[in-house]
């Protein structure tokens, strides 16, 4: 792939084509970017006519000589007009002793597209509420101006009475003032624009307010009555609940008058764009009157161009001589800078709109790296195809690249399951003796196959594995040759990602009892749209105490503490029916999420018992946004639920039925069809013709194209479930890929046994046409299509008898819910969302949009501190914001919709001295042990004790592990020539340590490690990759008992007995340059998966070194979050001794006795010159690194003996020390040789 300077994915452009940066658009070709806006609205051009590559240039919103700015928060003083004669005030501006303590803040959004002003007020009650004011909100002038002033800042103002605001210097003042619309207000006559709202309250819910409202009423006009009754921060919420005119008042330094005077310019154009033209404002304007409104499910939203102010480069045709011959287009943008206390949006409209245009913006991007990594690449086949035998040309495919594993080792390169792929190929021309004599001309003899990609369900150790249909060829010779593969653009994830949002927006029409609008309220959870479901159907009133002692029974065998339990019992009584559980690694969410789960199934069943009606059923769906979390989900609920009473679970990937098909309403049953008391099903082939034999003759020739197209399709999907039926035909296992067929199938052969079951003849039925058309390789082609059509008939019901009279519970992922079958036939009553801190909001919206007509109760597990959800198209997508806030954290800060936030404290996972560490550094020291890891007794641990023995006094025989790997000659490379980066240093180690733990005799207390009790982490997928090929290459890893290699960004949700952390990035003469084994979230996800043993591969005498001599970038002053949490590990490292020297670890790995630890000596003081912040002066801001010298190569080898290679690991120095060689290194206590850049030598 092609990157450009800013090390990102540089944009897609034709031969005709330029790329260019903002500074590069020649003058006559600015500000002529089409479709901006409309010519009346030139006066907005302090908005739009920029190209600073900013939403807003907030760097000027900053007083010049003090650090405040008009943006953020400051506390101030709130004048409600309309209260009484002389209307009421109320805040202060600074704390005073025996008075009122200041308890409201006022800032702004500062956003083109929907700017707002916030009021942050502390309450006794609910925490800080944050009253929302955007310009729907705001009532307008004649000219469809917002009516918001602002004014002071050494101007003129008339204050209210008031001693706070007497206090002060009125030109040291700003006031705010601001008229808002009336409750149900409509526009005023002959104008248009945003449609009138009210502010929006988060962090409280709507009916507590009108309690303060009520409560106001109730004491009568007596204001400081009403004040003492309820307190400032209540009594604020219920003024401003009615209120509609309203002054704020903060101070503002009469000095910065200027920069006062350009933020009151900016935000009131800002506010006006808005109410004239609906927020969004950039995108209607490039709408024309006879286009579909950006709301609308029929806008071309791939066709909006990004803000021109916020582009980073464009593009433009152009002629031979490189001169522009149209307008440019943005192609690459900064994001809008939402935080996640942004995330409020105006209307339900706005908020769809955005989403749905990340999505697209996704989606292109996406795209655009689907293409880029296979443009211009050749795939070579190795090994034969794997042939359907009964179906002519249909085939599965190994695909390999000759550059080493690119796919397999980057997933970001890697296409994802079910992306279609088209693969051409020349046929040899084989001579009489078999041999190949020559290539045909490409053009005339290529063949092409479709498909799709696939699973390796055959562990062919494939880069990648896909299903093709095409022509038959003789496979003898396909072995080895050259295949062109390109990937076409699969629009299913995104298109249900749509569909989710757009049904949401849509809202609810429900049809089941109990009433028409009972229900879980979606579109207030997803778009925070107002509250419009009192009643969600859940649990909460139909519980008796017969029924909770059901509940207690089914989540007693999950082992539960107090604080689970609560979580779990708030499940069945939740109002809203949303439970939130937020908690640190190995606190138990999982397992009590599947507890809730059990103990709404069993529920269920005594209700089904009690009423005798099926629809007291409360069937489970429970997701995750990957495969390996949902997986991890389902190893959780099958420990621990009762075997005692069978439950129907289902792990579920896919179905039969293609999905168009699923989508739509059932083929009517076949005619003439016998009655079901018949003994035998009727035999399709013999049902009389529909019409004419030759019907295909009577369709249209675009209809015929799009029915043969489909038929193809469906045949191919078919063929794809066959093959793993027949090369995979144990799947009871419900891990492996279709369980649902599987125990579909066995119901269905079940049901065909039993004569007495109301879907015998279905049964029977399907299992006939099934075995004819397996065995119908005679068969013309109309008589296989019309029996496959009937089988889809049959399928269709006896699918919807499974999933709604039979299943329990289904694991899917969230992108899987939304799949038609599932959606369209199964009625869950309760979601659990696992991980979903880490989903992505439409992701995570995807499973409640599908079931939304069904669901009234959802269960959230998530930890916030860990990884967030990770969105690929930053840099590319102006709402990159809104995707990479999850909707778990937007509940959790609103703290609206979840009527159960429960927070768990104590972790069942982690050895206490892995824990401790965890929770200083991630979790403010929260985090507690539970007896059961305080009390455990591991005899792997001992065995590996045995194997770590030798390596004292170095090590000091904790639970953790660092082994430097530093050296002159040490360093990360890039991966394949692509963004990834690999280590073959720390790779070796890892390998050599994993192979010395398995082959240790166990001591008498001890038992046998397998490789299956390693879990390798490393920020970088290229790591990974070459890790797991030696593991491979050594007979380590080996099939069943593998070690597990991950990257950190895949691997939430697991644990493993010990843990090895690659860190990976080694860049030469630049320790510091840690890329992304620095980042927070990742750190805090791969230093919490051990059970009982941690080790950590780095550069850490560079780290220590840097840490030591104060390196801005890993101390708390100097760092940001993201690498302050580093240096945090780094000085907890150090100060438990934690640290091996790499010559120590040579000693250790060659069977040299260790005499005395090494690496505290290596940590040295500064020397002159060198500032305590790092660097030279600390100008460098960060190590320069020091006494580095030659270094020697030690190969990891089976056989554990060194070698001299390219990948060194220790310091030659290192061993000169060791031998008792290095006479004359220091002299007077002063260094000598290579000191660091800048440092002083004393000769």
């Amino acid at each position: 792939m092609r990157m450009d300077d800013e090390g990102e994915l540089a944009p897609v452009v034709q031969d005709d084509e330029k790329v260019l940066r903002r500074k590069d658009i020649p003058e006559n070709w600015l500000f002529e970017e089409p479709g901006y806006f409309h010519s009346e609205m030139k006066w907005s051009t302090l908005l739009h006519e920029r190209y600073d590559g900013a939403d807003a240039p907030s760097t000027s919103f900053k007083h010049p000589s003090k650090n405040h700015r008009l943006d953020t928060r400051n506390w101030c003083i709130v004048h409600i007009k309309d209260f009484g004669g002389d209307g009421y005030t109320i805040g202060t501006l600074k704390k005073e002793e025996g008075k009122l303590e200041p308890f409201v803040k006022v800032s702004w959004t500062v956003c083109t597209q929907r700017p707002a002003l916030k009021l942050h007020i502390n309450t006794t009650r609910h925490g800080e509420v944050t009253c929302t004011i955007f310009a729907n909100s705001i009532s307008r002038k004649k000219e469809n101006e917002c009516k918001l002033r602002l004014a002071g800042a050494g101007g003129q103002l008339t204050l209210p009475d008031y001693p706070a605001l007497k206090a002060e210097d009125y030109r040291d003042l700003v006031e705010i003032d601001l008229q808002l619309f009336e409750w149900n207000a409509n526009l005023p006559e002959g104008t248009d624009g945003a449609r009138p709202t009210r502010p929006i309250f988060e962090g409280v819910d709507d009916d507590s307010i009108q309690q303060y409202v009520d409560a106001m009423d109730g004491i009568g006009d007596d204001a400081d009555a009403q004040l003492s009754a309820m307190g400032p921060g209540e009594y604020l919420l219920g003024l401003l609940y009615g209120t509609n005119d309203i002054s704020i008042y903060r101070t503002w330094p009469q000095e910065g008058y200027e920069v006062f005077k350009s933020f009151r310019q900016w935000i009131t154009t800002s506010f006006d764009m808005c109410a004239r033209n609906g927020n969004e404002w950039f995108y209607h304007l490039q709408q024309s009157p006879d286009e579909p409104s950006i709301y609308s499910t029929d806008c071309a939203l791939r066709e909006l161009q990004m803000p021109r102010w916020m582009a980073k480069s464009f593009k433009a045709p152009v002629n031979e001589k490189g001169a522009l011959l149209g307008a440019p287009v943005p192609v690459k943008c900064n994001h809008f800078p939402f935080s996640e206390g942004d995330q409020v949006f105006p209307t339900v409209e706005d908020a769809a709109f955005e989403l749905r245009l990340a999505i697209e913006r996704d989606r292109a991007f996406q795209s655009h790296i689907l293409n880029s990594s296979f443009r211009q690449r050749n795939f070579q086949i190795r090994g034969e195809f794997l042939a359907h035998p009964r179906i002519p040309g249909c085939y599965v495919v190994e695909l390999r690249t000759s550059d080493n594993n690119l796919l397999a080792s980057d997933k970001t390169l890697r296409p994802q399951i079910d992306t279609r792929i088209s693969l051409e190929a020349a046929e040899p021309i084989v001579d009489e003796l078999g041999e190949i004599s020559m290539l045909p001309d490409p053009i005339t003899q290529t063949k092409r196959f479709e498909g799709v990609i696939c699973d390796d369900l055959w562990n062919s150790g494939a880069e990648v594995v896909c299903v093709v249909t095409g022509p038959v060829v003789d496979l003898q010779h396909t072995t080895g040759r050259m295949l062109n593969a390109t990937l076409r653009d699969d629009p299913t994830p995104a298109n249900r990602h749509l569909a989710t949002i757009e049904e949401i927006a849509a809202g609810f029409k429900r049809q089941s009892a109990p009433s028409p609008r009972s229900g879980v309220d979606i579109p207030a959870i997803v778009l925070r749209a107002p509250p419009a479901v009192k009643n969600t159907g859940s649990l909460k009133d139909a519980v008796t105490p017969e029924l909770e002692d059901v509940y207690s029974t089914a989540i007693h065998p999950y082992g539960l503490n107090d604080k689970q339990k609560d979580a779990a019992y708030s499940a069945c009584s939740s109002k809203s029916g949303l439970v939130l559980i937020q908690g640190p690694p190995g606190c138990g969410k999982t397992r009590c999420a599947m507890a809730c789960a059990e103990g709404e199934i069993r529920i269920g069943e005594e209700l089904k018992k009690i009423n005798n009606n099926d629809g007291c059923k409360r069937q489970v769906v429970a997701c995750a946004p990957s495969n390996i979390a949902t997986d991890a989900m389902l190893d959780k609920f099958l420990a621990s639920y009762d075997r005692s009473r069978p439950l129907e679970i289902v792990r579920y990937k896919g179905s039969f039925l293609h999905e168009k098909r699923a989508r739509a309403a059932p083929p009517p049953p076949p005619p003439a069809a016998p009655a079901p008391s018949k003994p035998a099903a009727a035999d399709p082939e013999m049902l009389p013709d529909a019409g004419d034999e030759d019907d295909d003759d009577l369709m249209g020739l675009e209809e015929l194209n799009e029915t043969v197209a489909e038929r193809e399709e469906q045949e191919m999907q078919a063929a794809l479930w066959e093959l793993a039926e027949e090369v995979s035909p144990t799947r009871e296992d419900a891990h492996q890929e279709y369980a649902f067929h599987t125990k579909r199938l066995a119901a269905i052969k079940s049901w065909a046994a039993t004569k007495s079951h109301s879907q015998n003849y279905h049964a029977k039925d399907y299992l006939q046409v099934r075995e004819k058309l397996r065995n119908g390789a005679q068969l013309d082609k109309k008589r296989k299509r019309r029996l496959k059509e009937h089988l889809d008939y049959v399928e269709w019901q006896l699918s919807e008898y499974y999933l709604q009279h039979v299943v329990d519970i289904v694991f899917c992922t969230n992108s899987a819910a939304a799949h038609g079958m599932l959606r369209l036939l199964y009625r869950p009553k309760m979601l659990i969302s696992d991980e979903a801190a880490v989903t992505t909001l439409p992701d995570a919206a995807t499973p409640m949009g599908a079931f939304m007509l069904s669901l009234q109760l959802i269960v959230m597990a998530g930890d916030m501190q860990q990884q967030q959800p990770v969105v690929a198209s930053k840099g590319s997508n102006e709402f990159y914001a809104v995707l990479s806030s999850s909707l778990f954290s937007m509940i959790y800060n609103s703290k609206k919709m979840a009527s159960s936030v429960i927070s768990l404290e104590v972790q069942h996972r982690m050895h206490p001295d892995l824990a401790e560490p965890v929770s200083r550094i991630f979790y403010r020291g929260s985090l507690k042990n539970h007896q059961s890891v305080i009390d455990r007794v591991s005899p792997k641990w001992e065995t590996l004790s045995t194997v770590l023995a030798p390596l004292q006094p170095a090590y000091n025989g904790r639970r953790r592990l660092c082994i430097d790997v530093s050296g002159q000659a040490i360093a990360s490379e890039a991966y394949n020539n692509t963004t990834s980066h690999f280590n073959a240093a720390e790779a070796q180690i890892i390998a050599d340590f994993i192979g010395k733990a398995c082959r240790a005799m166990p001591p008498i207390n001890g038992a046998q490690i397998e490789p299956s009790d390693f879990l390798v982490l490393t920020p970088y997928t290229g790591q990974a990759q070459v890790v797991r090929n030696i593991l491979v290459k050594r007979g380590i890893s080996r099939a069943g008992n593998k070690v597990r290699v991950a990257s950190t960004r895949a691997i939430q949700g697991e644990e493993a007995r010990f843990v090895i952390i690659s860190f990976t990035r080694n860049v030469k003469d630049k320790p510091l340059q840690l890329g992304l084994a620095s980042e927070g979230h990742g750190l805090c996800v791969a230093t919490s998966r051990p059970q009982e043993f941690l080790m950590m591969l780095g550069n850490w005498r560079a780290w220590a070194q840097a840490h030591h001599e104060g390196a801005g970038v890993l101390t708390n002053t100097g760092a940001s979050t993201r690498t302050r949490h580093f240096g945090q590990l780094i000085a907890d490292c150090r100060a438990k001794s934690d640290i091996v020297s790499a010559g120590d670890y040579l000693k250790f790995s060659t069977g040299v006795t260790i005499k005395k630890a090494e690496f505290p000596s290596l940590i040295t003081d500064p020397p002159t010159g060198m500032d305590r912040r790092g660097g030279r002066g600390g100008s460098r801001g960060g190590f320069a690194g020091r006494d580095r010298g030659d270094a020697i190569d030690v190969d990891y080898t089976a056989g554990g003996g060194p070698a001299m290679n390219r990948y060194d690991i220790y310091d030659q120095q290192q061993q000169q020390q060791q031998r008792g060689t290095n006479r004359g290194r220091y002299r007077g206590g002063r260094p000598r040789g290579n000191a660091p850049r800048g440092a002083a030598r004393s000769g």
